[in-house]
């Protein structure tokens, strides 16, 4: 399949992804040449932990560094964009907050009571339901997740929403390192991270990024055994954090650009950004 989709603005927070911090701050690559250029890709990435001081304080103790970073992006999107306030949005995520599971089920292990807050915040569609909340956004939203491919499945679901509904659509992408007594079977590099992208129908006349993502079955044969604790060199990234990746890289290229890829045990997906328009914020 093929889907070609405009990502109208986007945000991102990664607090530990070295190399984003380099291309933004340093200006050295050559896609990021021009000051205006890094100025406005500095205001996109954010490698702070998030304050999320527009949060009521009931509201903002209960919640962990995952659901901080998850809301602080949406938040600093929907401040350049105030029509982001009212739309439709996909929210994605690999793993929840599993730190916050982990604890709980430690807690079951010494036989002790449940804290139903906890409990509600481990639900995989919570961020999405407190987005909503706070700021009072009565659109539908959708919460999924779908292995290594969750970033991918989660990004076709919003841009085709936003197809046929013919309206943008917000989809928020986050993820955090497992917990360490998960750690001995990752299939892939973990970091923190929440992206979250404004995604337009493909014919839309402003745009900031037009992207074709395409996705297909892998031919190779799959080695390897999830049982097994694998080596942290062996791990490639996660797919979020290349198309967060080349989407800076680029972001100041008006040329086309080649196609990128990544492969999960499933896929293998290639994504190309082009066309690339003045980075207006759209309100």
């Amino acid at each position: 399949m093929q889907l070609g989709f405009n990502i109208l603005d986007w945000q991102l927070w990664a607090p530990e992804l070295d190399t984003l911090s380099s291309m933004v701050t340093t200006g050295t690559q050559a896609p990021l040449a021009s000051a205006g250029q890094s100025a406005m890709i500095a205001q996109r990435v954010s490698a702070v932990t998030p304050a999320v001081q527009f949060i009521d304080p009931m509201v903002r103790r209960r919640l962990s560094t995952y659901g901080r970073a998850s809301l602080a992006c949406l938040n600093d999107l929907q401040s350049r964009c105030q029509a982001a306030l009212s739309m439709p949005m996909v929210f994605a995520s690999r793993h929840g907050d599993l730190t916050r599971t982990v604890e709980m089920l430690e807690a079951i292990a010494r036989q002790e009571p449940l804290s139903p807050t906890n409990f509600g915040l481990t639900v995989h569609n919570a961020v999405a339901g407190l987005a909503a909340i706070i700021k009072a956004n009565q659109q539908p939203s959708v919460a999924l997740s779908a292995g290594r491919d969750t970033f991918w499945f989660g990004l076709i679901e919003a841009a085709t929403r936003s197809q046929l509904a013919d309206t943008p659509h917000l989809y928020l992408y986050v993820d955090f390192p497992v917990p360490e007594i998960y750690q001995g079977y990752q299939d892939e590099q973990e970091t923190p991270l929440a992206l979250c992208l404004l995604l337009g129908a493909a014919s839309a006349k402003e745009q900031t990024v037009a992207c074709n993502l395409q996705g297909g079955g892998r031919t190779d044969s799959m080695t390897g055994s999830m049982a097994v604790p694998l080596a942290p060199h062996s791990l490639g990234w996660p797919s979020a954090y290349l198309f967060a990746k080349s989407l800076i890289a680029r972001h100041g290229d008006a040329c086309d650009v080649a196609t990128t890829s990544a492969a999960t045990e499933r896929y293998e997906w290639h994504w190309q950004f082009s066309t690339l328009g003045d980075g207006a914020t759209h309100g």
